[in-house]
Formats: structure tokens, C-alpha cells, sequence
């Protein structure tokens, strides 16, 4: 075996002295190189064979193991992500016109319901002018009515019935547009929930799209996080998922998938999810960082081993079985194609069938061929 090995390495070395190689030209030393490896490695297991069968049961060397039996079995696949925490209903809170603020009815920190008046601006002068408006919608109407009366008895012209109906149309909509402007100066809670900040005082002028305080609901909450494209297939609305703070580590809910994205980030491959949680003991605050376990594989025929028990050459991953040879048990390497791993389980997709005698105890001390007593 040192002879093909030594080839090999003479090979490789000769191939990265060249600088004049072509792709094609690596490609074929690659395919040789594999060949080699190969042919080295169905060798070993052939003088393994051939030793057991000289040597390991006639000498009596008998390794004792212990087996489970490999049956279809219940198996799903958890990975965790990164999540942020942000409020379902959060607002920066802005006027929708400008003025001087005239009062401030809240303090930081503060809890109110839905409607309370938070901040008033000064409208003095929409008020004188309501007032106005009124006066001069009584006498509008009084010209009115006595109009109306002439002309439902054909006296007067049709010209001044509408003229002073009209008037009194205008006045009216004039004195709602003036009441609108007034409610706009009193800044009000959009929905129950904390005052976090406010950033102005009385005295101070505000203008529409200024902040003027925040304002958030930390009743319900969303965790969102950003999962890698290749899960976007097994996660949907309405999966379990459980949420944990990093920082309080005895903390985590339960809770299902809201919302998976439909459009994949280009920018590093993922996906968005969100899930809504109740914050009914406060713990959660906006732009905290939480951590989401999110379930991407499940199946209740699944044939898995225990991950402590799977082997590695140079031709891949295997396991030892334990078979009937000749009239005595004896392990033997089967290769196995590997999915998922999750708690020291792995599931197997390919090499393995249900019945097939797993070494679990004993499998360090054994090769392929080695005779070996299966104990309770």
C-alpha cells in the first residue's frame, strides 16, 4: 500500500510543478488519482477480510459488542436562527400641522388608552375664526328661512333662494373644515400603549413630520429573522417554533410561524419569518435580540443511529453491522449516506434497512471481518 501511496504523492507533485496544465489535463490526472485511491482502499478491505477469515475466529479473538436494532423511528431536524424583536404596533407620533405646543398631558414612561390626549398645539386663532364662522352661520340662516318662505309662496326670485341657501351650505362647510383643523392640534393616542419619549416642549414649535414623541404597544410582540434559502421549502405558516433571549437564558415560548417571505434577499440569500408572541411578562422590548428554533425535517419512518457511532475512511462515512459469517457473528463496514443530524441522532437515507444489527458499544475495538459476541 506505501508503494501506491508514494506514487500518488510523486503524481500530485509532478502535476503541480507543470505551469503549462490545461483543465482537461488536471481532470485526468484527478480521475487517476481517485482510481488509485480506490483500488488502495478495496485492497485494505480485502487483506482485512482475508486476516479474519485466517486468523480472527480460529484463534478464538472474539470482541463482546453491544447491537441495536435499526427500526423506522421518529426523527425531526431543529436549527436555530438570530431573530430581532420589534413591536406589532409602534409609532414616531408627528402633527399634522403646525403650531406651538401649547400643554403636554403625559410624561415619559407613562401608560394610556386609546384616544387620550397626549400634546395640544396652540389654536387660538382657529378658534376665534369658528367662532366667526357660527355667527355668521345664524344669520345666514335666518336670511335663509325667511327666503324660503317667499319663495314657497312665489314671491321673489329663484336667483336669491339659492343665493341664501348656498350661504348657508358654504358656512356649514366651512365651520367643519375649521373643526377638523382644531382636532388636528390635539395629538391623541392611536392605540393603548407607553409613552416612550418625547422630544419637545411646551413653548417649542412643531411642524408636520417633526417627532414628537414615541409611542408603543409592548402587549404583542414579532420576532423576525432572516433564514437561509435553503429552508424555505420546509417552513411554513402555522409551524411550532420556540423563542429564547440570549440574555435570559431560563427564559422561552412557544409560538407559530405568522408570516414566511416571499422574496429572497440577494444580498445574502435569505428569506424573512415572523412570528407574534404575547409580552405578557414584559421581557421582550423592540429591537431586542431573541433566538427562534425552527423544525426544517420531520419524519415518523426515519432509520437513525446515534451520531457517536459513524466511521469515516477515505471512502466515506460508514457503521459497523453485525452479521451471520460462516456460523459465527462478525462486523462489518457498511457505507452510509448521511442527512440530518440532531441531538446525537443522524438519519441515514441510503446503505442501511430496517433490521440491520448496529454496533453501539464495542465498534472502536473491531475491523471489518473481526468475529464478535453480541451481550445484553
Amino acid at each position: 500500500m506505501q508503494k501506491y501511496l508514494v506514487a500518488i504523492a510523486m503524481l500530485v507533485t509532478v502535476a503541480c510543478a507543470k505551469t503549462d496544465r490545461t483543465a482537461d489535463s488536471v481532470k485526468k490526472d484527478l480521475t487517476t488519482a481517485q482510481t488509485e485511491m480506490d483500488s488502495i482502499q478495496a485492497k485494505v478491505t480485502r487483506l482485512e477480510q482475508e486476516l479474519s477469515d485466517l486468523t480472527g475466529n480460529e484463534s478464538g479473538s472474539v470482541t463482546k459488542i453491544r447491537v441495536a436494532t435499526l427500526v423506522p423511528s421518529s426523527f425531526e431536524h431543529i436549527f436555530e436562527t438570530n431573530a430581532n424583536v420589534e413591536a406589532k404596533n409602534a409609532a414616531y407620533i408627528s402633527p399634522e400641522m403646525g403650531g406651538q405646543v401649547k400643554a403636554i398631558y403625559v410624561e415619559q414612561g407613562q401608560r394610556v388608552a386609546k384616544g387620550t390626549l397626549l400634546i395640544s398645539l396652540n389654536s387660538l386663532a382657529m378658534r376665534s375664526q369658528l367662532d366667526e364662522l357660527k355667527g355668521g352661520l345664524g344669520l345666514a340662516q335666518v336670511l335663509y328661512k325667511k327666503q324660503k318662505e317667499l319663495w314657497d309662496q312665489n314671491i321673489g326670485s329663484e336667483v336669491q333662494y339659492l343665493q341664501a341657501k348656498n350661504a348657508v351650505e358654504s358656512l356649514e362647510n366651512k365651520i367643519k373644515a375649521t373643526e377638523a383643523q382644531i382636532a388636528m392640534s390635539e395629538i391623541r393616542a392611536p392605540f393603548a400603549g407607553v409613552v416612550d419619549e418625547i422630544y419637545l416642549k411646551v413653548g417649542e414649535l412643531a411642524a408636520p413630520g417633526q417627532r414628537l414623541l414615541d409611542f408603543v404597544d409592548l402587549g404583542r410582540m414579532i420576532i423576525k429573522a432572516d433564514v437561509s434559502e435553503s429552508a424555505i421549502q420546509h417552513v411554513k405558516v402555522g409551524d411550532v417554533v420556540s423563542v429564547s433571549l440570549p440574555n435570559f437564558p431560563e427564559w422561552k415560548q412557544t409560538t407559530r410561524v405568522a408570516r414566511v417571505g416571499n422574496i429572497i434577499n440577494p444580498a445574502n440569500r435569505t428569506f424573512s419569518v415572523e412570528c407574534e408572541i404575547q409580552n405578557t411578562d414584559g421581557m421582550l422590548k423592540p429591537n431586542q435580540i431573541a433566538s427562534i428554533n425552527l423544525r426544517d425535517f420531520h419524519s415518523d419512518e426515519a432509520l437513525v443511529v446515534p451520531a457517536i457511532v459513524l466511521r469515516k475512511d477515505i471512502k466515506g462515512d460508514f457503521v459497523f453491522v453485525a452479521q451471520n459469517q460462516g456460523g459465527y457473528m462478525a462486523a462489518k463496514k457498511v457505507y452510509v449516506k448521511l442527512a440530518e443530524s440532531y441531538q446525537g441522532r443522524t438519519r441515514v437515507y441510503n446503505g442501511l434497512k430496517a433490521g440491520d444489527q448496529i454496533l453501539t458499544e464495542g465498534f472502536n475495538l473491531v475491523r471489518e471481518g473481526s468475529a464478535v459476541e453480541i451481550v445484553k
